[in-house]
Formats: structure tokens, sequence, C-alpha cells
């Protein structure tokens, strides 16, 4: 808590330092700067001797003014207090030396700016909190939905289609058919088409059927001459 939160009471009268305000009893009372600022001095040494000299130091610093405004002042503030030298009620002149507020000072707490940097405050820390949480959220994301690279240098190579070899079934073939025509139909059969070699293992392989269908066709020419 510093000054600048504090709001000084003595009497009917409120003084506000952050705002350099004097009222009474709600109702502002015009001062001019210099003596708001030794006024505000003065309540809050309230009690002790402020020396003329220390009072210029603090009100007009590095600037060298006569003690005559300084007395001017003092009589502007006793003016507006509703005080008087011979009787002073809240500042008192110590002869040769300087002033001394005498009446008791209360202090109260400025809610208003108090309430208001705590929501402030609040409020940023709201912010932050969010704005982190948000990151976090999109680092994750990024780091579910992220593929792993494949190894430098090394590639997947496709995976070659092993064609589907459809061939036509040999029960089928007619028995008079000769045996290069099996041969060629058997050749034709194949997808994609065989090479030579490829047809003549083709053959080799249904060779006992072929025998089979040449004695058969054999047999066939026999009893048609017979007849």
């Amino acid at each position: 808590m510093t000054h600048n939160d504090l709001r000084y009471e003595f009497g009917p009268y409120q003084l506000d330092p952050s705002k350099r305000i004097l009222t009474r009893n709600g109702e502002g009372i015009p001062l001019t700067l210099k003596a708001t600022e030794i006024l505000i001095v003065l309540v809050q040494h309230a009690g002790q001797l402020v020396e003329k000299d220390e009072l210029l130091q603090e009100v007009w610093p590095d600037t060298f003014v006569e003690e005559a405004n300084l007395s001017q002042n003092i009589f502007t503030l006793r003016r507006a207090l509703a005080d008087d030298r011979s009787g002073p009620k809240y500042i008192e002149t110590v002869a040769r030396r300087g002033y001394r507020f005498t009446k008791l000072v209360g202090e109260t707490l400025d809610l208003e700016s108090t309430d208001l940097l705590e929501t402030q405050e609040s409020i940023t820390r709201h912010l932050l909190s969010a704005l982190k949480l948000k990151l976090i959220g999109v680092e994750e994301k990024q780091i579910t939905t992220r593929r792993p690279k494949p190894l430098c240098g090394v590639q997947k190579r496709p995976q070659a289609r092993t064609p589907t070899l459809q061939r036509r079934n040999c029960d089928n073939l007619p028995r008079h058919w000769s045996s290069e025509r099996i041969a060629r139909s058997i050749g034709q059969s194949w997808a994609p088409r065989p090479s030579a070699r490829s047809a003549e293992s083709a053959f080799q392989r249904l060779a006992p059927r072929t025998r089979c269908s040449r004695a058969s066709v054999r047999a066939e020419n026999r009893r048609s001459h017979r007849r």
C-alpha cells in the first residue's frame, strides 16, 4: 500500500494526495497546486515540525524560491481551512523555523483505485493463463497430427503386382483336336501371353492327357471306317 492509495481525513476535511483535491464534507475547495502540495507534506508529517527549507525543497525542487512565496501559500491554506494564526486549529507557525500540522489525521484506503488495480491484475492473470493453455493445446495438436518422416535416403518401393494367370480347363477341350491345336489353345489361354518356352512346358505337363486324346481320335477313326 502506497500513499497514493490513501486519503487523509482531519475534521470535516478530506485530502486526496493522488488527485491533489481537498474537500469539505464532499464539496471541493479550490486551491493552487503549490498550496495543495504544501498541505500534503504537512499532513503526512502531522504532529511534527517541518522546517521551511524542507518545505521549499519538497514543493520547489531545484528552484530558488523566497520564503515570501511559502508564507503566501500558508496564508492561502489557513483561509481555506478557516484557520487563524493567533489560535491555530490546523497549521501552527514555529517562529524562524517552520510549520506543524496540529490536527489529528486519519487515514482511509482509496477502495475505488485499489479495487480497480486488483481487477486489472486479476484480468491480466486470467488472460495469461488462457493464453498459456491455448499454446499448450496447439503444441499437443501438432504433436498428435505429425506423421513420422522416412529415414534419410530410404524410400519404400512400390510392391509389384503379380499377374493373375488364368488357364483354360483342358477337360473342356474337344477330343478330336490335334496336339498342335491343343498346344496353341493352351498358349492363348494364359494372361499375359507366355513365351514359347512357357507354352512348351505347359504342353509337357499336359502330355499324358494329349496322348489320351490321340488314342481317342484313332479309335474314333477306326469305328468310322468299319461303318
